[in-house]
């Protein structure tokens, strides 16, 4: 069982004796205007899917899908959520000496180590701004079975550029290169920066419906390589991994390009308003840093004297959840991340941060 992640509303409310709905949840990387209330009427129409079992391997949805991202559809496979990805690439990829690229989100790591594997740590520092150090990935990479890149990452919100990954992978053939890509649709602009169709026989993809679209119980993940390395990670997929009412919702989104696209710009409009909004209000706060960040969510480091853990105790009290970052390898506890949210309670959580740290100083402990 995992642990440490964000969106434990349900913790939480027990804790404080309130219905899970009560919860202000920053802590949970979905998007903030999401769902798109159509696909949501087409769920509840169709809601008798679940008196049978699904198609076992998903397949229809998965090739409507890859055909509305125009992708080869052999070079396509669904999951029940990229985590499944995670946790089974290491044995169905044969993975010996993994490198990952970090901070970085754990479940990387904690899938490797499932299988005794003890992935090496490539991580990048606060001082250059979380930016990856080219030189010595290019050099690590030459000794690794398979790199982990989240690009954006999860929890800096910064981006690689995909032309240097492009190349990267392309100097190094015998190395796979494991792409997330989940946070990419946050992007503008961010279609010119995917690694997908690239053709490249080494890099794979994972491709979340989950964070774009806020489907997260739904469970919806995509796996683009060539098809020989699909057809190994397809013989580690249990069957009906993907459930009816999760069919449902990629058939709908691939048959309305039109809504689903004008619904992703108009969050990449959303996320990146409210970036710059919440970014200006917590930079009245001495010494608070906040990095820039391309997708929905923001990473800080708290002033000295403060920490983390006082301040997620501090807004839970207030029903407020946010991620404590201390359990991402190359954070402490200092670093926190904020999801954004609706425009009103990101204006309330952050003047709310920057009240509890100007009234309370050196005491956040």
């Amino acid at each position: 069982m995992i642990h440490g992640h964000g969106g434990n509303i349900y913790q939480l409310a027990h804790h404080l004796g309130c219905h899970p709905d009560r919860i202000i949840d920053l802590s949970s990387n979905v998007n903030p205007i999401g769902p798109i209330p159509q696909l949501m009427d087409h769920l509840r129409k169709h809601l008798e899917v679940i008196t049978a079992l699904p198609q076992v391997d998903a397949e229809n949805a998965c090739t409507a899908l890859a055909k509305s991202w125009n992708v080869d559809p052999a070079w396509m496979i669904a999951a029940n959520g990229t985590t499944q990805f995670i946790y089974c690439l290491p044995p169905a990829l044969g993975l010996k000496k993994v490198l990952i690229c970090g901070p970085t989100y754990a479940d990387y790591a904690d899938g490797c180590r499932q299988w005794g594997l003890k992935p090496i740590q490539l991580t990048a520092s606060p001082e250059n701004d979380f930016r990856l150090a080219m030189d010595k990935l290019d050099k690590a990479a030459s000794d690794a079975d398979a790199v982990y890149l989240c690009n954006p990452n999860n929890p800096t919100g910064n981006m690689t550029s995909g032309r240097l990954l492009r190349d990267l992978a392309g100097n190094h053939n015998r190395t796979l290169f494991i792409i997330d890509q989940s946070y990419l649709p946050f992007v503008s602009g961010g279609k010119a920066e995917s690694l997908s169709k690239c053709g490249l026989p080494n890099i794979i993809i994972l491709h979340s419906l989950s964070k774009i679209f806020r489907i997260p119980g739904l469970r919806i993940g995509f796996l683009e390589a060539q098809p020989a390395i699909i057809e190994k990670i397809s013989a580690f997929i249990q069957p009906w991994s993907v459930n009816s009412l999760a069919q449902k919702a990629i058939q709908w989104l691939a048959d309305n390009p039109e809504t689903v696209n004008d619904f992703i710009s108009r969050s990449q409009d959303y996320c990146s308003r409210q970036r710059k909004e919440m970014i200006r209000q917590l930079a009245t706060v001495e010494k608070l840093q906040v990095w820039q960040s391309r997708t929905s969510f923001l990473l800080a480091r708290l002033p000295s004297g403060f920490t983390s853990d006082w301040l997620c105790r501090q807004l839970a009290e207030k029903r407020i959840l946010i991620r404590n970052c201390s359990n991402f390898n190359g954070l402490d506890n200092s670093y926190f991340r904020l999801s954004l949210k609706t425009a009103g309670i990101n204006k309330i959580v952050s003047r709310l941060i920057v009240s509890l740290l100007q009234n309370k100083p050196g005491n956040g402990v």
